[in-house]
C-alpha cells in the first residue's frame, strides 16, 4: 500500500524532510518513516530486477538492442520514476504497456498497466482456441478444484 500510494523509484526527487505517518496507513501501525528512504529501497529493488532482466537479455544477445525498447506492465509500472530507471538501466527507450493490440472494449479501466498482463493472457487464450483445433480451456484444471487445493495447502502451513 505504501509503495503504490507514496512510493517512487527516484529518491533524488524527494526532499529529505518528507515523511509518512504510518497511522495514516493502518490503525495498527505506529511511527514515522522517511519517503526518501522508502524511495531508496524501491529504487534498489527495481534496479535489481532490471539487472536480472538484462542478464537474460544478454544470454540471447539482445541487451541494449530491442528496437521497440522496453515495455513496462503491471501496477508497479505506474510508480513515479519507473520509466526513468528502466531507460537508465537498459539504455533503451521505455514505455508503459497499456492495451494489448487487437482488443476493443468500452471499459476505460482496462487501459491501465495494471490490467495489461491479464488482458494479454486472455487474448492468448482466445488465440489458442482459434489456432489449435482440439485445444480447449475446459482441459485446463477446474478452477474450483485448484482453489480447493490451494486452500488446503495454505491451511497446512498454519500450525
Amino acid at each position: 500500500k505504501i509503495k503504490l500510494q507514496f512510493g517512487s523509484a527516484l529518491p533524488h526527487k524527494i526532499a529529505k524532510k518528507q515523511q509518512l505517518d504510518l497511522t495514516d496507513i493502518s490503525d495498527g501501525e505506529e511511527g514515522i518513516v522517511s519517503l526518501k528512504h522508502i524511495a531508496e529501497i524501491i529504487e534498489a529493488r527495481v534496479e535489481e530486477i532490471f539487472e536480472y532482466i538484462d542478464k537474460e537479455l544478454q544470454k540471447i544477445d539482445r541487451s541494449g538492442s530491442l528496437p521497440a525498447g522496453v515495455v513496462l506492465t503491471g501496477a508497479a509500472a505506474k510508480l513515479p520514476g519507473m520509466l526513468d530507471v528502466a531507460k537508465r538501466k537498459f539504455k533503451l527507450p521505455a514505455s508503459y504497456g497499456v492495451k494489448p493490440s487487437g482488443l476493443t472494449t468500452t471499459a476505460d479501466k482496462v487501459y491501465d498497466p495494471s490490467f495489461s498482463v491479464a488482458l494479454g493472457l486472455t487474448l492468448w487464450g482466445s488465440e489458442m482456441i482459434k489456432q489449435r483445433p482440439g485445444f480447449s480451456l475446459s482441459r485446463l484444471p477446474n478452477m474450483n478444484d485448484m482453489s480447493d487445493k490451494m486452500k488446503k495447502w495454505f491451511k497446512s502451513l498454519i500450525p
